[in-house]
């Protein structure tokens, strides 16, 4: 059985780490199924679209700081 709290972690924190670890992430919680297991893959859906999202905004950030420094 798959630890919930656990990978709750894991997408809290690895977010950051790209377009790989939202697919392997997202073939995961597809296997969250029945029950308490549906509820809680909602709530790693949920999760794992605010770390996208956040991991979205870090990217514009860095790409706005590049932007910045080569009009220098």
């Amino acid at each position: 059985m798959i630890d919930y709290a656990k990978l709750l972690a894991i997408i809290e924190t690895a977010g950051r780490t790209g377009p790989a670890f939202f697919d392997l992430a997202e073939l995961v919680i597809a296997t969250f199924t029945g029950g308490k297991q549906e509820a809680q893959g909602e709530a790693l859906r949920e999760a794992l679209a605010a770390a996208r999202a956040r991991s979205d905004e870090l990217h514009q950030a860095v790409q706005d700081k590049l932007a910045g420094a080569a009009g220098q």
